[in-house]
């Protein structure tokens, strides 16, 4: 059994802002946080290419600013944004909405912080609806890894 299927995957970039970071790290964070963010955008693209949906979702922008400029180059129109006025994205009707009609019940999930990947769909994943894959952040990666298994068998 493949770890991920294509055809029932979707990919969250959560809160990929860099005004999160930009004034909050010291310049060796920074530059990892930034690095996340290259890779997340690199993802998307792949995404993109194998026509896996994405959906983005950005916290406060009007205090955290807009989603990363390479980012959104990535995935063109092709993938919503989302405006989060609250953490939990399970608690946002428009952006589970939005996952939703798609279709899809794998969700990998892409940010640069270990909350915005660990709780924003913990609500929806708990009640069975939605299986998390998490990646790409540097502190995200190595507890990210022991994440990703595969579904069990229907």
């Amino acid at each position: 059994m493949p770890l991920l299927e294509r055809d029932d995957s979707i990919l969250l970039l959560i809160d990929l802002q860099p005004k999160f970071w930009s004034d909050r790290l010291d310049k060796d964070d920074a530059a990892e946080v930034s690095g996340a963010a290259a890779r997340a955008a690199w993802l998307a693209g792949a995404a993109m290419a194998l026509g896996v949906p994405a959906v983005l979702t950005e916290e406060s922008p009007e205090r955290n600013g807009p989603t990363a400029v390479g980012l959104l180059l990535a995935v063109g129109r092709r993938a919503p944004v989302f405006t989060k006025p609250v953490f939990d994205a399970a608690a946002c009707p428009d952006i589970m909405a939005a996952i939703a009609a798609t279709g899809r019940k794998t969700a990998v999930l892409s940010g640069v912080r270990d909350r915005c990947l660990c709780d924003p769909l913990r609500g929806r994943s708990r009640r069975g609806r939605l299986s998390r894959r998490r990646g790409c952040g540097r502190r995200v990666l190595a507890g990210g890894r022991a994440g990703l298994r595969p579904r069990p068998p229907p």
